[in-house]
């Protein structure tokens, strides 16, 4: 196979205000890139697999500046497809960020991107090339009928191949409403090996009773996963995060967490999907479910430190932090 991973998803430039200013009085804005997908896509990529990211961008100097930065983080532009419609545009979300009493906020300006008309010829030559694992989420369902039809018939196609699927619920009730989101997401969980769900999504989406644990077998049994997982953040304040995850391995039918991760948080956007490119990484190197934990939890942690989407890191500093976390080595105040 020719790359370690894909993901399908929609690329996104971040728009936030300098100086820790809000959003109604800010003049001048730090401009940076982002997804969900294209985050887990970079986060493999920094631990040392070979990834791709598919999208649709416009055909102009907006989307060459995007191509060029999937490069600069290592992440192959090669099946990305070019948009030539006049009206073609890049999405855009505004982040203010927050601290206590007064909470973090996102707004979206996303409608009619170009990922929203993406279509399965677009892909074509990905389905060529092919992957030993293929990464979306719900918000690629989410975003527009055309392209939740592309993802759920592009899941299919690779999965005929013998692809590996991995799943992000990753629920925005700013993009559809719950009864929505899970009926096209029973679509798609039929053809999944690795899930990744909130509790709260558990429990309100799929409307799921009884201990996490309980709920997560479930999950696996119904669905014949391998692997399901659910991360567990506590939010002491905007700037203070506890941060943890439960992961049922249904071979061994077992389940795998440890101590939470105390957080300084400088942008907490994007932790989610590191998470879920540690877990990825660490199960691709055949890796046991407890380091798989271990990988995604470290993952977190170090991108609530970054003031950005993308992560960046390094495999080297991603096993400092795991020993340090074990307390095998000590933490030293600076790094020189």
């Amino acid at each position: 196979m020719m790359f370690d991973a894909m993901t399908l998803g929609e690329a996104i430039l971040r728009f936030s205000p300098s100086d820790q200013k809000r959003l109604v009085e800010s003049e001048w804005f730090h401009l940076t890139l982002g997804g969900a997908e294209l985050n887990v896509a970079a986060g493999m990529a920094q631990l040392g697999m070979k990834t791709a990211f598919l999208t649709k961008l416009p055909d102009s100097a907006i989307g060459e500046a995007v191509r060029r930065r999937l490069r600069m983080v290592n992440v192959s532009d090669e099946f990305v497809a070019k948009d030539l419609h006049e009206e073609a545009r890049m999405p855009l979300y505004y982040y203010e960020p927050g601290s206590s009493p007064r909470k973090p906020m996102v707004l979206y300006d996303r409608k009619n991107s170009s990922f929203t008309h993406c279509c399965m010829e677009d892909f074509d030559s990905a389905l060529k090339a092919g992957c030993r694992l293929f990464h979306t989420s719900g918000i690629s369902l989410a975003l527009h009928q055309q392209c939740c039809t592309t993802a759920v018939s592009l899941i299919e196609a690779i999965k005929k191949q013998g692809t590996l699927i991995s799943f992000d619920v990753n629920y925005r009730a700013a993009l559809w409403d719950e009864e929505t989101a899970r009926t096209q997401i029973e679509q798609v969980l039929s053809l999944t090996d690795l899930l990744f769900i909130s509790e709260e999504s558990c429990r309100r989406m799929f409307q799921k009773t009884g201990p996490l644990q309980k709920i997560l077998r479930d999950f696996a049994g119904t669905y014949d996963l391998r692997y399901v997982a659910s991360t567990q953040r506590k939010i002491i304040s905007p700037l203070q995060h506890e941060f943890s995850a439960l992961l049922y391995d249904a071979q061994r039918d077992c389940f795998v967490t440890e101590a939470p991760y105390q957080i300084d948080v400088i942008d907490r956007i994007g932790s989610g999907d590191a998470f879920v490119a540690g877990v990825l990484s660490a199960f691709l190197q055949g890796r046991p479910a407890e380091e798989m934990v271990g990988w995604g939890n470290a993952m977190a942690a170090i991108q609530c430190t970054v003031a950005a989407d993308l992560p960046v890191t390094s495999v080297q500093e991603l096993h400092k932090v795991i020993q340090q976390h074990a307390g095998l080595i000590p933490g030293d105040e600076m790094v020189r």
